[in-house]
């Protein structure tokens, strides 16, 4: 696989070596060797994306085939939240590879679909990349130790310690905390990063193509693919 990643690099140029390096580990993990000869993968960060990340096909080659693609990924996440969401785009490019997913996402292993009826969380391309994100990124994690890298990243093997539920808001009149108001999505402060939508990324936490689109709802409404758990 051809890994591109250019002037479009994480602000903190310590860490694009951590995203070269997944990058390969779950392409590795996700297609044949001799496959990946024929992938080419630009990886960029954008700071104006309204999601953690986006896939989308760039190049195809004279079968039709998606063969070059693009992944954006927002930049201003948690180290691990990035190296998740390039999990869960990947997924997106290994689905339009074998064909399960068509560009438009009206189509999931040759049925069609109708994206505006369904939740987001239960189209079928979505329900594969948030599971597999999961099982790329921890596998990832074991093998760089990446515990002993990101404040936020646990050792899955190590001995389950007690720890707090963590509840945001403590009642009054009792020692037990608990949330007054439906918390939210507390990973994304919109008041940091302002060009953030905050409804559509609570709606919509990863997208898949529509470049130049504001929001990923906005996409889902007009259907005419395209964005980092």
């Amino acid at each position: 696989m051809i890994l591109l990643l250019n002037n479009h690099g994480h602000p903190d140029e310590r860490f694009n070596e951590y995203v070269q390096r997944a990058s390969q580990f779950y392409a590795e993990q996700l297609f044949p060797k001799q496959l990946l000869r024929h992938l080419v993968v630009s990886v960029k960060f954008n700071k104006h994306l309204d999601a953690y990340g986006y896939a989308s096909i760039e190049k195809r080659n004279t079968k039709g085939q998606a063969r070059e693609f693009l992944i954006e990924l927002h930049p201003y996440i948690s180290g691990k939240e990035i190296l998740k969401a390039l999990a869960h785009e990947f997924v997106h490019v290994k689905q339009y590879v074998y064909g399960e997913l068509n560009e438009s996402q009206t189509e999931w292993q040759g049925e069609p679909i109708d994206s505006d009826a369904m939740d987001y969380y239960e189209l079928p391309w979505e329900r594969e990349a948030f599971g597999r994100e999961a099982g790329l990124f921890t596998n990832f994690a074991k093998k760089e130790s990446l515990w002993n890298v990101f404040e936020d990243v646990c050792n899955p093997d190590t001995p389950v310690q007690p720890v707090p539920i963590g509840w945001l808001h403590e009642d009054k009149f009792s020692k037990t905390k608990r949330p007054t108001v439906a918390a939210g999505d507390t990973r994304f402060d919109t008041q940091k990063f302002p060009n953030i939508d905050r409804k559509g990324r609570e709606e919509h936490k990863h997208g898949s193509t529509g470049r130049g689109r504001s929001t990923i709802g906005s996409w889902f409404k007009k259907l005419s693919l395209w964005n980092r758990m």
